[in-house]
């Protein structure tokens, strides 16, 4: 009887970590194996073959010609098509890339407005824009009728309310806004709703500054301030009570914890905070099912802190930018075992390029990063055998691509950045199979 094995390969076999050793041979004892166990023993191995996941980095297209470039960054996917924003030089537009890699134009704002913060809200664009005659608003674009409207001036005429964070639950939109400079010149920011079936907009809770909002079952939380002496905390929207208020004072007093980058694994929330004259700002975490908060990871003991961020949730881990005191780079948490530790090792001088953008596709992790000698450029980390290598140099010598952003799209990968050329436009990262005995 043939018996096969099928493995993550040894790094020496190559393939930067993302190949497979297939292992098949007779299940007659060879080898003083047991035979017929229906287990593949070494002695009874005829073939190996190597399935090794080889790619090609390509230019998607020279958007806009020249050194300057498109621009293009906020990458989302709705129904099996990309979008992104790109700057044409003269134009604010959002673009769409099908699963054909046919690009489209899907809206251009009027001439001397912009487009940013480009969101997902279910079936529809959400984005901050404008017009002549409003400032920064939030706008909505639809792809049932293909227009695109405010949906309200929140800070009426010309001044701007710079909304974002926009959240979908359900049918509603949550997010940050300011409708008054206030005594300062500058406002503070209030937590605002859109109702989608019915248009309607209002005030959820005033002067509370939210930002980094997750959503949670039917709930919203986020990291916010109130006047009171609680300092900038982690707070919550109920939404069956209609209510708004502080769920976790990690830094007690006046002082703020400033929890940011706030992510979710199951019903728990992990985020940077800081504990003031205990800990610096590192990887706590809080349970939204029974209201704890515990220090997950203190990466950089002391009250330094490890200037944790760009947090993502992959699996049962989470990775982010850090420094244990020397270089930052990319470090995991891994829940099941409450171990944290150095993904990457690839700083040369102690500045800030640790991972960007960090980005899964498949078992691999990619990121934006300079290692110190050829600037910022696109890296990946296998996860099960823990190898780190620089997927290309694209802007060689001593450029750098720097890389905007990453997104995961039809089984590839699609980030923007710098050639040294073309400037910065939308590149594709293609994977393909090989089969190779060894």
């Amino acid at each position: 009887m043939m018996v096969a094995r099928l493995s993550v390969a040894p790094a020496y076999l190559g393939c930067n970590g993302t190949g497979q050793l297939l292992q098949q041979g007779l299940d007659d004892g060879s080898g003083n194996g047991i035979a017929q166990n229906g287990i593949l023993e070494s002695g009874e191995i005829i073939t190996r073959s190597l399935i090794c996941t080889t790619f090609s980095v390509d230019l998607i297209q020279d958007i806009h010609p020249g050194t300057l470039g498109s621009l293009p960054q906020e990458f989302i996917t709705i129904n099996n098509t990309m979008y992104f924003v790109v700057f044409n030089g003269s134009l604010y537009q959002i673009l769409s890339l099908d699963s054909s890699e046919n690009l489209s134009i899907t809206y251009s704002a009027p001439a001397g407005t912009s487009i940013t913060g480009l969101t997902a809200v279910g079936n529809q664009l959400m984005f901050l824009g404008s017009t002549s005659t409003h400032g920064l608003e939030p706008w909505v674009y639809d792809f049932g009728n293909g227009t695109a409207w405010m949906i309200s001036d929140i800070f009426p005429g010309t001044s701007s309310s710079f909304a974002g964070e926009f959240t979908l639950i359900g049918t509603t939109v949550y997010f940050a806004a300011r409708d008054s400079a206030g005594s300062t010149g500058i406002g503070r920011y209030d937590l605002w709703a859109y109702e989608t079936s019915n248009f309607s907009v209002w005030k959820v809770e005033p002067d509370i500054q939210p930002s980094d909002f997750v959503v949670v079952g039917n709930d919203l939380y986020f990291s916010a301030e109130d006047q009171g002496g609680v300092g900038i905390e982690l707070w919550k929207h109920d939404r069956s009570l209609n209510s708004t208020f502080v769920v976790q004072d990690i830094n007690p007093g006046v002082l703020s914890s400033d929890p940011e980058w706030l992510v979710l694994m199951g019903t728990t929330i992990y985020m940077s905070a800081g504990a003031g004259t205990t800990y610096g700002t590192e990887l706590y975490a809080y349970d939204t099912a029974n209201n704890s908060t515990w220090l997950a990871a203190d990466i950089r003991p002391g009250v330094a802190g490890s200037g944790l961020s760009e947090l993502v949730v992959i699996g049962t881990r989470v990775y982010f930018h850090a420094t244990s005191g020397t270089y930052f780079e990319m470090w995991v948490y891994e829940s099941t075992n409450n171990s944290f530790w150095a993904a990457t090792n690839l700083q040369t001088t102690s500045g800030s390029g640790g991972a960007r953008h960090i980005t899964v596709q498949g078992s691999t992790v990619f990121f934006a990063s300079d290692d110190g000698n050829t600037g910022n450029e696109l890296w990946a980390h296998n996860m099960i055998n823990e190898t780190t290598w620089q997927v290309i140099d694209l802007n060689q010598g001593s450029g750098s691509s720097n890389i905007l952003d990453i997104h995961a799209y039809a089984g590839n990968v699609y980030f923007s950045a710098n050639d040294g050329s073309t400037g910065h436009e939308l590149w594709r990262l293609i994977f393909s199979r090989q089969v190779t005995f060894v």
